[in-house]
């Protein structure tokens, strides 16, 4: 995973986000670089469609990417994840959103096999069919 923004290719910064927000507590990774074109250009993208609020470039564990919602520049400062815990984190264990990101994967492949077994005899059934059909022909 690249942890550089991709507008300004500076370092992101691990931030903890809320248990009670909609990222659930989700470890994000965010540019926080005040000078980057997509934090400062968001200002006026977002007030030309009515909103006093700007984004910032963000980044999960699983890679997915994005803009998060920011009310002032200094939103999401306080959630900074101390580098020495960020690591100590990433070493241990993955959080729970992506374990659950896993195991619904891992749940959705189950399916799909499930289905490929069952498709799998149907074609084995269909051809010992035909194929009994064709040599009991005189």
């Amino acid at each position: 995973m690249n942890l550089n923004c991709i507008y300004c290719r500076q370092g992101l910064d691990a931030i903890q986000t809320s248990p009670i927000s909609d990222w659930q507590g989700a470890q994000l990774y965010v540019c926080l670089n005040d000078s980057c074109s997509y934090y400062k250009n968001s200002w006026d993208t977002m007030r030309k469609q009515g909103h006093a609020i700007g984004y910032r470039y963000y980044c999960d564990e699983l890679g997915n990417d994005g803009a998060l919602l920011v009310s002032t520049k200094d939103s999401y400062r306080d959630c900074l994840i101390p580098l020495k815990r960020m690591i100590t984190k990433k070493q241990t264990e993955p959080s729970r959103k992506t374990k659950e990101a896993l195991k619904s994967k891992e749940r959705s492949l189950d399916d799909v096999y499930s289905k490929l077994r069952s498709l799998e005899k149907k074609l084995d059934m269909l051809v010992e069919h035909c194929c009994g059909a064709v040599q009991k022909k005189p």
